[in-house]
């Protein structure tokens, strides 16, 4: 994940992202995380879909050089901030990333650590406005078509 403050600016994470993954449209560094979350809601009326709601992301992440800016953001940030997530996935060359979610308008809503190995675990609660859900096909090794999907929640 890259994390880019509405108070605190780009965070400096400590993961390692090889080849060329674009930040946007956040900017920083890589933020290693353990697992993320989300799921979305269709709402309806008189059985007609009206619209879908995504309302928080949930990620997890080793304690490291940005978590002192995300408990910044938790207490004194705005709901300004963009993220970038991305899944990658092993290749034979190198990893690939095979989807993307672009985050604008997010605000940290809650947080909890865990301890009880050598470094403690920290899952924050991301809510967001603005998400962007970028796929791609593969065949083989090979990536191919890219799938975009955009949800406005109007947080």
């Amino acid at each position: 994940m890259c994390f880019e403050g509405a108070k605190t600016g780009p965070l400096k994470g400590e993961a390692k992202v090889p080849g060329d993954i674009p930040t946007t449209p956040a900017s920083g560094d890589w933020i290693e995380l353990k697992s993320c979350s989300f799921s979305g809601q269709p709402h309806s009326r008189l059985g007609a879909k009206v619209d879908t709601s995504i309302n928080i992301i949930r990620i997890s992440k080793p304690t490291d050089g940005s978590s002192v800016g995300l408990l910044s953001e938790l207490f004194w940030g705005s709901p300004r901030s963009k993220a970038a997530i991305v899944f990658m996935r092993t290749e034979a060359d190198a990893p690939v990333e095979y989807m993307r979610l672009e985050l604008k308008d997010v605000g940290i809503v809650g947080c909890r650590w865990d301890s009880g190995s050598d470094r403690p675990t920290e899952t924050y609660d991301l809510a967001v406005d603005d998400f962007t859900l970028i796929t791609w096909t593969f065949e083989g090794q090979v990536r191919g078509a890219q799938s975009v999907t955009q949800i406005m929640n109007g947080v």
